[in-house]
């Protein structure tokens, strides 16, 4: 997969914990969601949110972007009430970025993702 390469190369260049690492790290969990690998989707998930929790305030629009696509990978993989929580929590943060778009498409992404936790859950 090119974007492991594109990691490597990143974590090269500027070291494990930078921001650019986290931003690839955040690519490779959706690819990896997307090709059905839950577990290394969250593995990879949980680091970029880790690396930007250390870069940026809760309020940034990448952190809260990763936080939103880590909610979207637990609630894929059947954890509904975490998905919730950070899918909450992404939407509450977008809501409050100046000049931030409600119709933008993260936020539709991450309000379709909440309501479909929020339905799992009650099941």
């Amino acid at each position: 997969m090119l974007y492991l390469h594109a990691r490597d190369i990143r974590v090269r260049v500027f070291g494990e914990e930078h921001p650019a690492v986290a931003e690839t790290l955040n690519n490779v969990a959706l690819v990896y969601a997307e090709m059905g690998q839950g577990k290394k989707a969250l593995e990879m998930s949980q680091k970029a949110l880790a690396i930007a929790a250390k870069h940026y305030p809760p309020t940034h629009p990448d952190f809260l972007s990763y936080c939103g696509n880590y909610g979207v990978i637990l609630g894929a993989q059947g954890m509904k009430p975490e998905a919730v929580w950070y899918l909450e929590k992404a939407l509450a943060g977008l809501k409050e970025v100046k000049g931030f778009s409600l119709s933008h498409v993260w936020f539709k992404k991450f309000k379709r993702h909440l309501d479909e936790a929020k339905r799992g859950s009650k099941e």
